[in-house]
């Protein structure tokens, strides 16, 4: 098989024609005169800024004051952390019977679930140790 190398327009690197090679919107294969690294840092540029306008208080704030989203472009939610707190807290006010409703259907509250929970996972653990010491005893 011959071995063709072409010169990429955007890194001047010589590359085999393989990593050219890309798909057009009905999956047909082209050759680009980018290679493929190059291509997904045009397409995919990452996103670097340390402030970010909350849109709740319009202030801007530093990136570790924001909670991470996979939803938008610079993985950051748009309201900051103090904010959604604040909201949080203002809608379990305003909805307290219904959460409590809610809870109740669906059969669990906190400290009772969670007791349920551990107190599961105890005993499956205890069964688990009890299989490793027969299995011990029985290959002496």
């Amino acid at each position: 098989m011959i071995n063709y190398k072409i010169i990429c327009d955007k890194c001047k690197k010589e590359k085999q024609i393989n990593n050219y090679i890309l798909m057009d919107s009905n999956n047909k294969p082209i050759i680009s005169t980018i290679c493929s690294n190059c291509h997904k840092k045009i397409i995919n540029p990452k996103i670097e800024i340390s402030e970010k306008i909350c849109i709740k208080c319009n202030k801007t704030k530093i990136i570790s004051e924001f909670n991470k989203s996979k939803e938008t472009k610079d993985c950051l939610n748009s309201w900051c952390k103090s904010c959604h707190k604040e909201y949080k807290k203002q809608y379990t006010q305003l909805n307290k019977e219904y959460l409590n409703e809610y809870k109740r259907k669906k059969g669990y509250t906190t400290y009772a679930y969670q007791k349920k929970y551990y107190d599961k996972k105890k005993k499956l653990k205890e069964q688990e140790k009890n299989k490793i010491i027969i299995n011990i005893s029985q290959v002496n």
